[in-house]
């Protein structure tokens, strides 16, 4: 039996008894001339803005989104709450902060006590259903609270082109059968994630024109072999690529992949006349490093926004703002309250996000203040503000926070210093000859946006009195976050446990576990079930 709820009017009390969301009201303040009948939720895994041509990328690598995005609004500075997979996109199905739901690692899973997007539209009397490509989206951490169906299983032993491929058949049977119902579809899919696997056709789509590399991956040299030296994430296939560019190259082609997918579900939605009075809304949980700072390709661990700037593009109900581009910065927490808003569905007070279509209408008091932060570089620690490495932007101002765990644990867990020792060979992290230490900064970081977009160049020391004043208001939205989820009664976040090996198999392929985790944790996962064999053959031996 699930635990009783507290009623939003009572949740509403205790939050602004406690003085700590003066403006929550603001959520449904804004509203909808056509309320939405339909709404269509699809995250797109790992994939950077500035790779689709509605971004100003400048290869066509997605027709189908850019049409989309003629016929609704742009946001160009949205910003996603943690850099990968998991929390992320707890915080956009939740509509809060990653400190305040609690799901930050892989063994978290969300409480009950929490309501969901989809719960909140079941209320309203819409059907929900879900379709994902499972390890980090899977049931077991909580996604499939709200909804009547929810689909998390990968094709057994494939890493290439799952999602819209596996599931494009079942979901459009799905919309089907809801006739002239109400409904809300989310879309998940990792066909964007490395290792960045697409056939030759969407590579000859892109024919003509080259792949943009980040200017900060010009100072290794070569970035290739530093990346075989280092031994980043052995699913990357690395031998594949003679560049960094062929790699760029290929997670270009992946987004054509999807792009032809999303484009064909749209084309058949628009057939149906069911796409008109739908809010259809698309997005990721994070982006991509590709070098950008001479650190490392891949995602979950700096809070530059190659990792969390993500792109956001919103089709109203009878395409109302239809070619507005928004430059206020956004969050993906403000999804929550805009779906909410769009189909009349209630908004609870607790939410931490904004309705998008106030920024639209200029009704915004203040600027939105994002924020988020990296677990993977916490010092992990269940609550409370200390031990945390997070971001906060205002405007165009953006102040990053060092690694609050130690530098030697940070490569050893994401940059994988074991794939190095399993080769025979030892990082001497004291002599550094990688110079990842000087890279992975250890000093607070404040950026002005405006001038360097490629936060490149640190003002902190030179700007002293506004880190001062930016790291207050960072600890005071802390300080909420963690009073939130304690106003919830919720605690710290439940363990979860992995079912079977090929849930760890499915997460190493996908890079979120190092070579070693994946041996530890099978280990682990093999003593539990000789414990448990053991505990069920004493008990049999009792009933006998």
């Amino acid at each position: 039996m699930r635990p009783t709820r507290l009623e939003p009017a009572r949740r509403l009390g205790l939050v602004l008894g406690a003085g700590l969301f003066a403006t929550a009201s603001v959520a449904v303040a804004a509203s909808a001339p056509v309320p939405a009948k339909r709404v269509i939720l699809i995250s797109i895994d790992t994939l950077r803005p500035d790779h689709l041509g509605t971004y100003g990328y400048p290869r066509p690598t997605s027709p189908a989104l850019d049409a989309l995005a003629r016929r609704g609004v742009v946001f160009e500075k949205a910003m996603a709450q943690a850099p990968y997979t998991l929390p992320s996109h707890m915080s956009l199905l939740t509509g809060l902060e990653v400190w305040a739901h609690g799901v930050r690692l892989g063994n978290t899973k969300l409480r009950d006590e929490y309501t969901t997007l989809a719960e909140t539209l079941k209320t309203k009397g819409f059907a929900t259903a879900a379709w994902t490509d499972g390890g980090f989206m899977s049931a077991r951490y909580g996604f499939d609270q709200g909804f009547d169906v929810y689909h998390d299983q990968r094709a057994p032993g494939s890493s290439m082109t799952n999602g819209f491929r596996r599931y494009g058949e079942d979901v459009r049977r799905w919309v089907e059968a809801q006739g002239e119902d109400p409904f809300f579809l989310f879309l998940h899919t990792f066909d964007t994630h490395g290792p960045y696997q697409a056939e030759e056709e969407h590579f000859e789509a892109l024919a003509g024109s080259e792949p943009v590399v980040p200017a900060g991956a010009g100072r290794l040299g070569d970035p290739l072999a530093y990346l075989r030296k280092l031994g980043v994430h052995d699913y990357l296939e690395l031998d594949r690529f003679e560049t960094l560019g062929d790699m760029i190259g290929a997670y270009d082609a992946t987004i054509r992949f999807v792009d032809s997918e999303v484009g064909r579900l749209v084309d058949w939605l628009e057939e149906r006349e069911l796409l008109d009075d739908a809010l259809v809304v698309i997005t990721s949980d994070h982006g991509e490093s590709f070098m950008d700072h001479h650190l490392y390709v891949g995602h979950g661990l700096t809070l530059y926004d190659e990792e969390i700037h993500v792109p956001l593009i919103v089709k109203f109900p009878g395409d109302r703002y239809a070619g507005t581009r928004c430059s206020d910065v956004v969050r993906s927490i403000d999804v929550f309250p805009t779906v909410t808003v769009a189909t009349g569905a209630e908004t609870s007070a607790l939410i931490q996000g904004v309705d998008l279509v106030r920024a639209l209408e200029g009704l915004d008091v203040e600027p939105r203040i994002a924020s988020g932060v990296s677990p993977n570089l916490a010092a992990h620690r269940t609550d409370g503000v200390e031990g945390v490495t997070g971001y906060i932007r205002r405007l165009n101002q953006k102040l990053v926070e060092p690694p609050a765990c130690g530098l030697g644990r940070v490569l050893a867990s994401h940059l994988d210093r074991e794939a190095i020792r399993d080769r025979g060979e030892e990082y001497d992290l004291d002599a550094d000859p990688l110079r990842i230490k000087e890279r992975l900064s250890t000093e607070l970081q404040l950026y002005d946006l405006s001038a360097d977009p490629q936060e490149q160049n640190n003002l902190a020391a030179v700007r002293s009195r506004d880190v001062k004043r930016i790291e207050r208001r960072m600890k005071k939205e802390r300080e909420r976050n963690v009073s939130l989820a304690r106003v919830l009664g919720v605690g710290a976040a439940p363990e979860v446990l992995f079912q079977s090996e090929q849930q760890l198999e499915e997460l190493f392929s996908q890079g979120y576990l190092s070579s070693d985790q994946l041996r530890r944790l099978k280990a682990e996962f093999a003593m539990r079930r000789k414990k448990e064999a053991e505990q069920a053959e004493k008990s049999g031996e009792g009933d006998g």
